[in-house]
């Protein structure tokens, strides 16, 4: 468990947020298992998710992508998911979240896909980055097409530090995020179902969700101001289980 420390600022932190990130051995990611998941509990503090987002901006650099990549991101609602997506954009990439892969999906206008379904993305032109969703995986656990990217197997020998200063992704100053409108579930359901801001946390309904534009952003917006993102392994925060309930509670968050 990380030891909840405190920061003491005379007034607003200047520094990016990156930067304030880096400092807090607070949590910054917490996600709870659901009923089939091997892993149990996972927290990243500001610090551990940022050596994320470094090794990831590092792993995106070696691949040639760089400030001004374009890059589709087609990946479940998930700690790894906004780890990887706060690498890229990190990295100056612009970011297209995807609920459902296109039919075509070589039509998609982009550098790269960051995705953990890479079989349904191998006629994109771009490079395509495989992302498991486990913490401790080596490799990713599913067949690769012979082009793809594994980033569980690269990501781990990249550097801690990432060369390029650290930008200001506050959210008033967040580069745009684009978003696929195609829904993954037949319908858009509004981010106040699953998605619930709080003085203490933002709490997430992240069950069968892929991330989206609004949840990238609340989870920058939690951050900016050193407050956690909880994610449940529920489907909405009207129809929580016991479970998922009491994960809220010992949070200090309600739905």
């Amino acid at each position: 468990m990380v030891c909840l420390g405190s920061l003491s600022f005379s007034g607003p932190d200047p520094r990016p947020l990156i930067d304030r990130l880096e400092a807090s051995p607070r949590p910054a990611v917490v996600q709870y298992p659901g009923a089939a998941d091997a892993e149990g509990r996972i927290e990243l503090s500001g610090r551990v998710l940022v050596n994320w987002a470094a090794k990831t901006a590092n792993l995106l650099d070696v691949e040639g992508l760089s400030s001004g990549s374009r890059m589709a991101v087609d990946l479940p609602a998930a700690w790894k998911s906004l780890a990887v997506s706060l690498g890229a954009l990190w990295s100056g990439a612009e970011l297209t979240l995807i609920r459902s892969v296109p039919d075509s999906p070589d039509a998609v206008p982009t550098d790269a896909v960051l995705t953990d379904r890479p079989e349904q993305w191998v006629d994109h032109p771009g490079v395509l980055i495989a992302v498991s969703s486990g913490a401790t995986d080596t490799e990713f656990s599913g067949d690769l097409p012979a082009h793809a990217v594994d980033l569980s197997a690269e990501v781990r020998q990249q550097a801690d530090q990432f060369l390029l200063p650290a930008p200001d992704l506050s959210p008033a100053t967040l580069p745009a995020l684009a978003q696929d409108e195609r829904p993954d579930d037949g319908s858009v359901t509004s981010a106040s179902a699953w998605i619930v801001e709080q003085s203490r946390g933002t709490a997430v309904a992240a069950g069968g969700r892929r991330l989206d534009a609004a949840l990238l952003l609340t989870a920058i917006t939690a951050w900016d101001t050193l407050r956690p993102v909880v994610l449940v392994p529920a489907e909405s925060l009207s129809e929580l289980d016991e479970t998922s309930t009491q994960a809220l509670t010992d949070e200090g968050l309600t739905a």
